[in-house]
């Protein structure tokens, strides 16, 4: 197996979640130090339990919600390993419904833990970064943000579309000072979120024998992915293999999304 980031170190934020730890697992076995953010601690645990590079990885549980808490996970990190090299947001939030139901406390929930959360943890990394004028930042978004699939998901797929827009601010601004930023769109991915969305755009359906939007996006979207195929992506983006690609948003989705020549 490639050990291409040896010596590297990746802070990835929302390890606990089913992207996020297997993103945080690849850059183990890549040979990285990977310090894990979440807001579970026992989640943590279990994602680098057995790992056999586990002794190179730091646990950091905190709210991402809360500036301080991220402000002082970056210090902590740079305390233990010197310097971040990598950066790599993969946060989502499970605020499904229909449109004229989701009140604003709803909206601020899926901002507050995606498009929020993701500039906290770049103002708290990109610094470190700047001194050694090199760092490259994935950020997880949602292909939903560049096309709509699923109608329960409107205030998630808005989200997407905010933190697809920011990254490329984010990569034109500092193009120059040796800082990529990227976003991977997932499409669907095995798992009980994917169960969660779908079930939610049932329930959304006009009428019994009708086919809804929601049916028509479903079977667009199979088969699904696996989160090692968005790990994957993630630690291409990061690598100098990447080193000419920045403030793309990469698709991956199998095919699902409609493009045009």
């Amino acid at each position: 197996m490639s050990r291409e980031f040896a010596n590297k170190v990746v802070w990835v934020v929302g390890a606990s979640g089913g992207l996020g730890s297997a993103i945080a697992q690849e850059f183990l076995r890549a040979g990285a130090k990977v310090a894990l953010s979440g807001r579970n601690g026992e989640k943590l645990k279990a994602v680098i339990a057995g790992q056999p590079d586990a002794s190179h990885a730091l646990l950091l549980p905190i709210d991402i919600t809360a500036p301080a808490e991220v402000d002082a996970a970056a210090a902590k990190i740079v305390e233990r390993f010197g310097r971040i090299d990598v950066l790599v947001n993969s946060t989502a939030v499970s605020t499904f419904g229909d449109f004229l139901k989701l009140d604003d406390a709803a909206w601020r929930q899926v901002y507050e833990a995606k498009l929020f959360a993701y500039a906290r943890t770049m103002r708290a990394a990109m610094p470190h970064m700047l001194r050694q004028q090199r760092g490259a930042i994935v950020n997880v978004s949602g292909n939903g943000g560049k096309y709509p699939h699923f109608p329960s998901h409107i205030a998630g797929s808005s989200g997407n579309a905010a933190v697809n827009l920011m990254t490329k601010e984010v990569s034109d601004i500092y193009i120059g000072q040796g800082i990529r930023a990227n976003c991977i769109a997932p499409g669907a991915i095995r798992s009980p979120r994917l169960d969660s969305i779908t079930d939610a755009d049932k329930a959304l359906k006009p009428a019994a024998n009708d086919k809804s939007a929601a049916d028509a996006a479903a079977e667009k979207m199979r088969p699904p992915g696996a989160a090692a195929d968005i790990a994957e992506a993630a630690l291409f983006l990061a690598s100098d293999r990447a080193r000419h690609i920045n403030g793309i948003v990469l698709t991956v989705d199998g095919g699902a999304t409609p493009t045009t020549a």
